[in-house]
Order: structure tokens, then sequence, then C-alpha cells
């Protein structure tokens, strides 16, 4: 029944959760090249710290440039992890939309608002706009865990 798919969506996104959560920590926090870059960064950001309060200004502007570079050398081994997390999630999501393609999950206890039933009642046919998609449920779910 209605029960048992919104259960199996909550389940399937906490699964995914935990998966998006595992695959950042095996390909981003656990490699050497991350943790060079963020003991570095750390290290670099104590060091201007200590220059900002009786250095001159040449010596503070080169550590601010340093940390500056290690910043942005940081955000750029994140986004490699990030975009494969997201590129997984768009998958899920296709497969997810046609497992439960116009199929009523939950019965929501009001009538959402114009702009919401396009998540609401996504994948939907008919104009009961109470009856709620799999990724109304899905999002508030990730929204969670």
């Amino acid at each position: 029944g209605m029960f048992e798919k919104a259960l199996l969506v909550v389940l399937v996104s906490f699964l995914s959760a935990c998966a998006s959560e595992g695959l950042a920590y095996l390909m981003l926090y656990r490699t050497d090249k991350y943790n060079r870059l963020r003991t570095s960064l750390e290290v670099h950001v104590k060091k201007l710290e200590k220059k900002k309060e009786g250095d001159k200004k040449k010596k503070v502007d080169r550590y601010e440039d340093q940390v500056k570079t290690l910043s942005r050398d940081l955000a750029m081994v994140k986004i490699q992890s990030t975009l494969l997390v997201s590129l997984s999630f768009v998958v899920l999501i296709a497969f997810l939309n046609s497992f439960f393609y116009n199929q009523v999950v939950a019965k929501l206890p009001f009538e959402p608002f114009s702009l919401m039933r396009g998540i609401t009642h996504r994948g939907l046919e008919g104009e009961d706009w109470t009856d709620c998609s799999f990724l109304f449920i899905y999002i508030m779910c990730m929204m969670v865990f």
C-alpha cells in the first residue's frame, strides 16, 4: 500500500545519504592530497594571523596570497567529489522517477499552494493535489538525513 511505498522512499533516501557520505569519505576526506592541502591551509592561516599582528604589509600580502591559492586548490579537490555525488543523485532520481511513475506514495493532509504542486504532484496524473509523489518525500528526507 501507500505506507510501504512511503517507507521505501524514506529508506532509499537514508541509504543514498549514507552512500553519498561514504563516497565523499573515500574520494575526498581520506585522500593524501586533501589532507595535505587542509593541513597546509591551517598552518598558513595561523602564520598569517601572527604576521598581521606585527609584520610588514609585504609579508602579510605574501601569506594572504598563499592562503588564497591553497583555498582555491582545496575547493578544486572538493568539487570533483561533489560533482560525482551530484551525478549519482541525478541517476538515482531518474531511476526512482521511472520506478514510482504515476504512483501515489502518500496523502498530504493539506492542499499545497500552486508553487509546491510541481514537486508534491510530480509524475502523478489527476488533480487531487493532496496526492503526493515520491519526489517530495525524498527531498524532505534528504533535508533530514
